[in-house]
């Protein structure tokens, strides 16, 4: 906490100064991690250029992971600007989605709350599985029934198949050993969540929902299934209940407040977005769902063929998740870099180039002065 023997303006300031560097450390984690999967799919980088930019997003998770923590210990009741936050969501999705880590999070991962959230989002439709909600719309007999899933889980042998085609279309299957341990546990199931939240937090800034925006969901509403049970050999309807539990409710009983803000994404426009999406969704599950006399297995392969990883990051990343990024303005630090340190003695607001910091230098500090700084923010000292 700040020293007792701070006054109200030194603990203001000490507050507005450590936003500013969270507010750089989240751009700067997102913008590399970006910039590290744009090369990374480049046929014609060269490996020392892929290499440095794989160093700085690796970087930018720890440093925005440990500094998150000292953000939270120095200021336990302070409120984040709706600016900030907004640019923490972004990274928060981006970590998960790109590294299925969780950066702000003090384990980099977090706990499932999916099943809980399903649950209780099919308690209010009165359905018992996302299958039976659909067939109060739909002819029963164009809607297998949910046994259907009974199969799962896959052979071991084909999960491992599917995984290494998943991370061969990402670029991750030529890395070298040292760079597979930044790929976390988080799975695309739980980064949906993040997503919506997020879309939700956008929609609230800019107050529009676009067709395309649902028809990306739905999209990752698909590949989440194609994930939990081609690759993690999810067992059961529960994998297709979580993904496909989203659209607008009427009753809001047990709703978070990130699923409030998510179910009035879905009202906007006179309730027109919720329709939409539910149509759109409707088309989805009823897609994943396999035909009479098909394995579910053999449909789900084929579908992975049809609806392509590649093709899918590439949509949402280039498309949705630029289009949010750029839309932020940049921090204040990429023109005037204020520096807090976590020690009182360190205490100084410098204006600095802005690549200082990523290269580990400081103007007027000694290079093992910003070694120690740096590894006591968690960052990887070269």
């Amino acid at each position: 906490m700040p020293a007792a023997n701070m006054d109200s303006h030194e603990v203001t300031t000490r507050l507005h100064v450590d936003e500013l560097i969270l507010d750089y450390l989240l751009w700067f984690c997102t913008s590399s991690l970006l910039k590290e999967r744009r090369l990374r799919l480049d046929d014609q980088v060269g490996k020392r250029e892929w290499t440095d930019a794989a160093k700085s997003a690796d970087m930018g998770m720890r440093l925005v992971n440990s500094f998150t923590q000292t953000f939270k210990r120095l200021h336990p009741n302070a409120i984040l600007p709706d600016s900030i936050a907004l640019r923490q969501r972004i990274c928060r999705f981006t970590t998960v989605f790109l590294r299925r880590l969780d950066a702000t999070s003090p384990t980099f991962t977090r706990p499932s709350q999916s099943g809980t959230r399903t649950r209780a989002w099919l308690s209010r439709k009165r359905a018992s599985n996302v299958i039976e909600d659909l067939t109060s719309s739909s002819p029963s007999s164009n809607v297998p029934i949910a046994s259907e899933f009974s199969q799962t889980p896959f052979a071991p042998s084909n999960l491992r198949r599917n995984t290494e085609e998943m991370h061969r279309q990402m670029g991750f299957s030529s890395l070298p050993a040292a760079q597979q341990m930044y790929w976390g546990n988080i799975s695309l199931r739980e980064g949906l969540k993040e997503f919506m939240v997020l879309s939700s937090w956008t929609c609230a800034f800019n107050d529009e929902v676009s067709t395309l925006w649902v028809e990306t969901a739905t999209n990752y509403m698909v590949q989440s299934v194609l994930e939990a049970y081609r690759c993690e050999g999810a067992k059961g309807i529960d994998a297709l209940n979580e993904c496909f539990s989203w659209g607008p409710t009427t009753s809001q009983d047990g709703l978070d407040d990130d699923e409030v803000i998510v179910n009035e994404m879905f009202g906007g426009d006179d309730g027109s977005v919720g329709v939409l999406f539910e149509e759109m969704k409707t088309e989805a599950l009823l897609e994943v769902l396999p035909p009479d006399d098909t394995p579910l297995e053999t449909h789900l392969d084929r579908l992975a063929e049809k609806h392509t990883w590649a093709v899918f990051e590439e949509t949402l990343v280039s498309g949705y998740l630029t289009a949010v990024v750029s839309a932020q303005p940049s921090p204040i630090l990429l023109q005037v870099f204020v520096f807090s340190s976590f020690f009182s003695r360190w205490r100084v607001i410098l204006t600095i180039g802005k690549q200082q910091l990523e290269s580990g230098k400081l103007n007027g500090f000694e290079d093992r002065d910003i070694s120690t700084l740096l590894a006591n923010a968690g960052a990887l000292v070269r």
